[in-house]
């Protein structure tokens, strides 16, 4: 087991957003341990809903089985802002001011303006993941927060991004790469602001880090419901960056080190394009996770993605296998 970062040392929190995809979230975590140089650097939290007592009775099982192998809390969803704020340490803000319309829509603007001066302590660094992404290659969190904290204009760091991302799944088509300049230790930075497609789409929440107070004001003062209405209202904070000329870069590294295996959709909030392979569902996959399998992570190790989502189906390995155990049957 990595030995965990003492909490004091501790300035990056991540958020891992799921629902009823326990299957997916134990392969986020596996990925993250085998693949992050420095998987306990970050205080990680899982914020997971539920539609029914098998996907309720998956997480505890997840919550048993990683609470001696990563630093991390579970919370139930309840109410997902509240929720959301709450384990980042940041007031519910609107709570807190004058009920009139008018001063309302000076709230909700400062917050969209990044104006509100309030920032989740200790924490310098949020890291936000989804449960349908999975990390392919070796990649530091320390050093892209350190890549971070030495480009005071780059807005965050994209784990999803790379030289190789040259097509958008969203769209469905292909994507220009931007103008990059290299740092070192093979991150670049580009001007988000003049790319194409995902490279244009800076905040977001599969797998990007972000200084706390760059996104601090917006998620305190706007209203959202779910993961994919936050989204929306960072697209709506990100036009607001770009038309004000502020925090124009975006970091990543040479090439992606993490994407999102869309094989199947949860959500009813958008109709965003997804797989429909057959035994990839979330309740097929469920049935699989009760019947003793968990998704082969090794066989997307070294994956180069031609693009950020995508759409692979998974091969499986019977048991809750360890780390240290490389004999695990593969199963198609």
């Amino acid at each position: 087991m990595p030995r965990a970062v003492h909490a004091a040392k501790q300035r990056t929190i991540g958020v891992v957003f799921s629902r009823d995809r326990a299957m997916q979230l134990d392969a986020v975590l596996r990925s993250l341990l085998r693949h992050c140089a420095d998987p306990t650097l970050p205080e990680l939290h899982v914020l997971y809903a539920t539609s029914s007592p098998q996907f309720r009775q998956q997480y505890a099982d997840l919550e048993r089985y990683w609470q001696d192998r990563l630093p991390v809390t579970f919370h139930v969803e309840r109410q997902f802002r509240r929720d959301l704020l709450g384990i980042l340490g940041l007031p519910l803000l609107p709570d807190r001011v004058p009920v009139s319309p008018f001063a309302r829509v000076v709230h909700w603007l400062s917050g969209l303006r990044g104006l509100v001066p309030f920032v989740p302590k200790p924490w310098e660094f949020v890291l936000f993941l989804v449960d349908d992404s999975l990390f392919v290659r070796r990649f530091s969190l320390r050093q892209a927060t350190q890549a971070l904290s030495s480009r005071p204009r780059a807005i965050g760091f994209s784990l999803r991004l790379g030289r190789n991302t040259t097509s958008s799944y969203a769209l469905d088509s292909p994507q220009t790469l931007p103008n990059f300049a290299r740092m070192e230790d093979a991150i670049l930075a580009f001007d988000w602001t003049a790319a194409q497609c995902d490279f244009g789409y800076p905040l977001e929440l599969s797998s990007s880090i972000y200084a706390a107070r760059t996104v601090a004001g917006f998620l305190s003062a706007q209203e959202y419901s779910n993961p994919n209405t936050l989204e929306s209202r960072m697209w709506a904070a990100a036009a607001n960056f770009k038309m004000e000329e502020r925090q124009p870069e975006l970091l990543c590294y040479a090439d992606s080190v993490a994407f999102s295996n869309a094989v199947n959709r949860v959500q009813t909030t958008f109709e965003n394009r997804s797989g429909e392979t057959p035994g990839m569902s979330a309740t097929a996959l469920a049935d699989r996770f009760d019947a003793g399998l968990r998704i082969d992570i090794d066989a997307f190790s070294g994956w180069v993605p031609a693009a950020c989502h995508g759409e692979t189906p998974f091969t499986f390995v019977r048991g809750s296998y360890s780390e240290a155990d490389g004999q695990s049957q593969v199963l198609e």
